[in-house]
């Protein structure tokens, strides 16, 4: 049988885990589940329906669940109501048509994950309000050029941008302490990139492959730079860098000209 169409009735209040699991039977287009007194929609309700093209969510719910949408194929556009707070690990997780999110004020978390496999995805703008960023949440998103982060991250997260190969720039956020292990890894259009003075470790594998890259300063405060991190970037011709690092790096970048820091004044 096929699902024509889904209908909320009044006083229904939530969506239970898995309520409409791989429903690849609904009629291409669009649900709209902002009817009732819905509070709740719980993970993975509505996973793997490949067909829905867009989804109209109550306005009252404060979290997307963890893989509520997942592989939803079809699904090109999302309008996050203002009172959401979380956005769970996966909850878009391969949403391959996905073109654009708008994201509310207000929000503070995005899992692991969450916008995993959204090779569509073209930009996105991080509201100032987050504070969590979880690991791989962008990972695969191949057709991403650009990405706002808000100033109150501390960290960036394993895996967060891997695999972005279209993103060209990013301004990390001036609180950032850590660039996780391979963060930044197969950026392949990654032409520019700016570290914050507090940054003090940069992971294994953090910049990987990103082979557009032609200078990089690392602050004076960076203890370490861990194996693999500035692997395949062949296209860096020039590293400042603390004198400690001197060594670490000229083996790493065996093509880049490694000049310490304190030859060009004080580092950013």
């Amino acid at each position: 049988m096929r699902i024509l169409k889904f209908e909320v009735v009044k006083r229904f209040a939530r969506y239970e885990q898995r309520a409409l699991l791989r429903c690849s039977r609904f009629a291409k287009g669009s649900i709209d589940v902002s009817g009732g007194d819905v509070v709740a929609v719980r993970a993975a309700a509505f996973r793997g329906c490949k067909r829905v093209t867009s989804v109209a969510l109550p306005q009252g719910i404060e979290s997307i669940a963890c893989d509520t949408f997942r592989d939803c194929r079809s699904l090109f556009s999302l309008t996050v109501p203002p009172a959401v707070k979380v956005i769970g690990a996966s909850a878009l997780e391969g949403c391959e048509a996905l073109t654009s999110v708008a994201l509310p004020e207000g929000l503070l978390e995005i899992g692991p994950m969450a916008f995993s496999g959204c090779r569509s995805l073209l930009a996105v703008e991080l509201p100032a309000s987050l504070t969590t960023l979880g690991s791989y949440a962008f990972r695969g998103c191949t057709s991403l050029t650009s990405a706002v982060l808000p100033e109150g991250l501390s960290e960036l997260r394993d895996g967060l941008f891997d695999g972005c190969a279209a993103l060209t720039s990013v301004a990390i956020p001036d609180r950032v302490q850590t660039i996780g292990t391979a963060t930044f890894r197969g950026c392949a259009a990654l032409s520019s990139v700016t570290l914050p003075k507090g940054v003090t470790r940069i992971g294994e594998r953090a910049f990987l492959g990103c082979s557009s890259l032609s200078e990089l300063v690392i602050p004076d405060g960076v203890s370490e730079v861990a194996y693999a991190a500035l692997e395949g970037c062949t296209g860096l011709k020039s590293i400042v860098c603390p004198a400690r690092l001197v060594p670490v790096l000229k083996a790493m970048c065996p093509a880049a000209t490694v000049t310490p820091s304190t030859e060009k004044g004080s580092n950013r």
